[in-house]
């Protein structure tokens, strides 16, 4: 496990870099192969420093099922993105769903093969507007 929080470092340095600015706000999406639950944590809380101000969405699949957790960095929060709502808009795809607070959220589904086309959908819902919490 503390092998895997170090990679997961290492990882997270590496993901900083693929970072896309969306409608001014940072995102970093991305499947991670093979991440348990608690690294992914680990990763997004590593990158949620890194970054300083963005959303963090990060997949894997653990035991042929898909797993996806969201992050939102408080100025982020304050202008109304939500990890909570941005999950629960995505889950669907991957026949799963989740939910959780404003600056964090997981969700779980039964199709890790639709991992990468949630994913990709992030950047939709910032540039559409969806997702911002409704207020």
């Amino acid at each position: 496990q503390e092998k895997e929080k170090e990679l997961a470092k290492y990882q997270a340095y590496e993901l900083v870099e693929t970072a896309k600015i969306v409608e001014d706000v940072k995102l970093i999406a991305a499947v991670i192969p093979g991440s348990a639950r608690e690294i992914l944590r680990s990763m997004g809380d590593n990158l949620k420093a890194k970054l300083g101000s963005g959303i963090i969405v990060l997949g894997s699949e653990v035991e042929g099922k898909a797993v996806l957790i969201s992050m939102v960095t408080k100025d982020l929060i304050e202008k109304g993105f939500n990890a909570g709502s941005i999950l629960s808009q995505i889950a669907s795809i991957i026949e799963g769903s989740g939910g959780g607070r404003a600056d964090m959220a997981q969700a779980g589904g039964k199709n890790p093969a639709k991992l990468k086309e949630a994913i990709d959908k992030v950047e939709f819902l910032i540039r559409s507007g969806t997702a911002l919490s409704k207020k």
